[in-house]
């Protein structure tokens, strides 16, 4: 009777402990986002809740678009136009990311350009935000906008290689052409200034210009546009922005420096329902790191 009552006790210590040990450990496996040497990452302007209706409110929409991020399951998320209750919605039910970001206007209770990632995958060795202005350190207005424009960065360290990353995430102005004309070169210089010539850098955002906008043209000539390497690709025609299926323009972008591009997608599929969960589409790149 005492032998089996103390195989009893062994095998719940043993059930026990395989409990302990395993409730840290996310759903996901730690690296299924990276596959061998590759990383994937999205760019998503989730249209601010308030002000919609119906279909296009915030609370008919979320969360589809918490669907669909668990279903593209990118590792790396740079998300524009992200109220205080969006961001804290996306950080209550994104399991396993880390969401950080500044308000534009210096404070928490407005627009973030939020940046997501992966914490089984990444750790942060530092971060920050600066404004697309003639002084990008301090809060301001750039030029012509007609809104405060920011860029929200991070340095990430891969946990499984070591490798760093840069991602950047901005939205530029829909209205001054100058402040998307400076904006542009602000975003250059401050890429060299934070991540130089020579780190793996991806740049993402909804940047309110079309691909044959001199602006982008130019820009493309210091950093590779993820969409104009798979020209002959399904989604190289595709809209980004589908202003809830009125219209269509690309206008939400890809860059990266020093990678080698795997793939290019607009994510444009129907999540919990949903066919448009926001006026944009989401985008998503595959790299393969160095």
């Amino acid at each position: 009777m005492k032998r089996i009552i103390c195989l009893l006790m062994m095998i719940c210590s043993m059930t026990f402990l395989s409990c302990s040990e395993d409730k840290d450990i996310p759903t996901d496996e730690k690296n299924e986002y990276i596959t061998l040497s590759e990383i994937t990452a999205m760019s998503f302007n989730v249209r601010y809740s308030g002000g919609d209706t119906d279909e296009h409110k915030w609370d008919n929409r979320k969360a589809a678009c918490l669907a669909m991020i668990n279903s593209t399951k990118p590792a790396l998320i740079g998300m524009q136009e992200v109220r205080p209750d969006q961001k804290t919605y996306f950080e209550e039910n994104l399991k396993n990311y880390i969401v950080f970001g500044a308000g534009r206007d210096g404070s928490s209770s407005t627009e973030h350009c939020s940046v997501c990632f992966r914490s089984d995958v990444f750790t942060m060795k530092s971060s920050g935000t600066f404004w697309l202005s003639a002084t990008p350190d301090i809060m301001s207005k750039g030029w012509d906008g007609a809104c405060y424009r920011i860029c929200t960065w991070a340095k990430l360290s891969i946990k499984s290689s070591g490798k760093e990353i840069f991602f950047f995430n901005t939205h530029l102005d829909h209205k001054g052409t100058e402040a998307q004309e400076q904006g542009l070169l602000v975003i250059q210089k401050k890429i060299k200034e934070i991540a130089g010539d020579d780190a793996f850098v991806i740049l993402i955002g909804d940047f309110n210009m079309k691909p044959d906008n001199a602006n982008i043209v130019s820009f493309a000539t210091y950093m590779n546009n993820l969409r104009d390497q798979f020209a002959s690709g399904t989604f190289y025609n595709a809209s980004t922005y589908n202003n809830w299926g009125a219209s269509g323009l690309i206008i939400d972008y890809i860059w990266s420096r020093n990678t080698s591009p795997v793939s290019y997608e607009v994510v444009n599929g129907v999540y919990s329902g949903v066919t448009y969960i926001s006026d944009h589409y989401p985008i998503m790149g595959k790299f393969e790191l160095p």
